[in-house]
């Protein structure tokens, strides 16, 4: 899945997995979906499930568009640990293998905690 992010709704909920109040303006929920990160987590977890009982060598990612929803640094949550994907959707092999996240700069600045920062031009020959 790429981005989910996007269509995620920022609200709170009791279970720290499913509580998105820490995206609140960091440009979470661009698309205008709404939909409730327990939805996209049980969705990952049954594919991944899916995935993994027909192929137990295959590798299950999710590509976030920033480090914000993988990480518990910052002031942040790692939306995507296992236990926030079993929470979701109760299957034990339903996890991603590997964290894949995107970097985006902003008005030609990187995110403060962005794992990826180009502060000079690349020049390629």
């Amino acid at each position: 899945m790429n981005e989910p992010e996007g269509s995620v709704r920022i609200e709170g909920n009791p279970n720290p997995c499913f509580d998105t109040n820490n995206l609140a303006g960091s440009g979470a929920g661009w698309a205008g979906s709404a939909i409730p990160m327990e939805r996209f987590l049980r969705f990952i977890n049954w594919q991944s499930s899916a995935i993994h009982s027909e192929d137990p060598k295959a590798l299950v990612t999710v590509g976030s568009w920033s480090e914000l929803p993988q990480t518990d640094s910052f002031g942040y949550r790692n939306y995507y640990k296992d236990n926030c994907l079993r929470d979701a959707g109760g299957r034990q092999n339903g996890i991603i293998d590997f964290y894949q996240i995107h970097s985006y700069s902003h008005g030609g600045a990187w995110n403060q905690n962005s794992p990826f920062k180009v502060d000079t031009p690349i020049i390629i020959f």
